[in-house]
């Protein structure tokens, strides 16, 4: 009997001092929130130099961009001053009992988040960006689930989360000979179909060693050095594919990659990955054909990665060989497409993703997209869950070409994701875009 009340003593003490910490918590959680103000600004029509001003307001503690909306969080009854091109739309209804704001981003059209909906509370909705709070053992469940595809950051930092291109300006005219970039959509269409045809390219099934070899041939068909470069991914050897005219005496040049590999619900088996990713794996081999036969086709060098589902093991591993070979400092630039192949609302649309360091690269292929006016560009300086992530870290200036409405693809990850599901309309323009940026380039170099 003793033990036994000893017992529900020591339970009565931990309940009490839980309820004290919740209370704690939730009070520190009120006075934050109490504080502060959360402000939906329309900004489609202010310039840059105004928009500039208006981020570094001193009533604006920070900010995420999201197409032409500013959510700014501003301290309690200060108000930033605000352009007259710009129209303060609404202040967004946080709660006291929940935790501080938090962005979750997402490829694919569903979301972890769908499973807690009744357990909170969503703030602002756009595309694939979602403004949220929830009790904070809600939100420790969800920052669980985080992976190469989902994404949850705290809203205490400044996110540029896709703003327009009109923000983006060249210079940069390219020398009149510059030859014109011709895409050959049928052969364009015979390499993403070639590459479903494996049924699974998986990164741990043989199908992915099939595709690679595929891959390797077809770069030295066009007359370009090709091999399996290895890797150790824990106990496994693992193969990227690398081209190039020729390895030997190498200056500087530029790379555009993809990963080969794919996933599914059924990965071993049945992974087609036709958008994701044999959109992107067929638009390098595409640009391989472009730039063959010219003078400058030296300074280009051809990525297929493995890996890129379970972790982006392949591009991890290839820039660690390029920084031990001495040539990471002979990067001029990456272009890394992935799901180039997904359009579903006119007009064309893609999202360059990338740190703002690369602006001055990649406003060179903003340019050329805007001469033809085909393709709608957006941009991000959110990057993350790609090939291009280990180029950034390294400070190589590089971006993410992708469709812009990955959000609304149904056959994500799925045995679904087939070829008739691809936009090849939007996987041309994209090609089109980097590989005539890329020839005016090294035309100057």
């Amino acid at each position: 009997m003793l033990m036994k009340k000893k017992v529900l003593t020591l339970i009565a003490l931990l309940i009490i001092c839980l309820t004290v910490v919740s209370a704690m918590a939730s009070e520190a959680s009120d006075a934050n929130l109490a504080g502060k103000n959360y402000v939906v600004f329309n900004i489609d029509k202010i310039s840059t130099a105004a928009l500039e001003k208006f981020e570094k307001d001193p009533a604006v503690l920070n900010y995420c961009l999201i197409d032409d909306k500013l959510i700014a969080v501003c301290e309690k009854d200060k108000w930033p001053v605000t352009p007259q091109s710009a129209k303060r739309l609404r202040t967004l209804a946080a709660k006291k009992d929940l935790s501080e704001p938090f962005i979750a981003t997402r490829r694919g059209s569903r979301s972890p988040l769908d499973e807690y909906r009744d357990q909170i509370n969503v703030l602002y909705a756009s595309g694939p960006y979602t403004i949220f709070q929830a009790p904070m053992f809600v939100v420790n469940e969800i920052l669980k689930k985080e992976n190469n595809h989902f994404r949850v950051q705290k809203f205490d930092q400044n996110l540029v989360l896709r703003i327009s291109s009109k923000y983006f300006e060249a210079s940069f005219v390219a020398p009149a000979d510059v030859p014109s970039a011709e895409v050959n959509v049928d052969r364009l269409k015979g390499y993403a179909r070639a590459l479903v045809d494996f049924k699974t390219r998986y990164s741990y099934g043989k199908g992915y060693e099939n595709a690679a070899r595929f891959a390797v041939e077809e770069f030295k068909k066009l007359g370009y050095e090709a091999k399996l470069s290895e890797y150790k991914d824990g106990g496994r050897t693992q193969y990227n594919v690398v081209a190039q005219k020729s390895f030997a005496g190498v200056s500087n040049f530029y790379i555009v990659c993809g990963h080969l590999d794919s996933t599914s619900n059924n990965a071993m088996t049945d992974a087609p990955g036709a958008d994701d990713n044999a959109s992107g794996s067929a638009g390098v081999l595409e640009i391989a054909n472009i730039v063959a036969k010219t003078p400058d086709a030296n300074k280009f060098r051809f990525v297929l990665f493995a890996g890129e589902e379970v972790g982006l093991r392949g591009s991890n591993a290839y820039v660690r060989q390029l920084t031990a070979d001495g040539e990471l400092s002979r990067v001029l630039g990456v272009v890394n497409f992935d799901m180039i192949g997904f359009d579903k609302t006119a007009p064309l649309s893609s999202l360059f993703e990338t740190h703002e360091f690369s602006k001055p690269f990649i406003t060179n292929f903003i340019n050329e997209a805007a001469k033809k006016g085909i393709l709608k560009v957006t941009v991000s300086y959110n990057a993350w869950g790609s090939d291009h992530i280990a180029f950034l870290k390294a400070k190589v200036p590089c971006f993410l070409f992708i469709e812009d409405e990955f959000e609304e693809n149904t056959t994500y990850h799925k045995t679904t994701d087939k070829i008739e599901f691809v936009n090849f309309s939007l996987s041309a323009e994209i090609v089109r875009v980097t590989a005539q940026t890329l020839l005016n380039l090294v035309a100057t170099k």
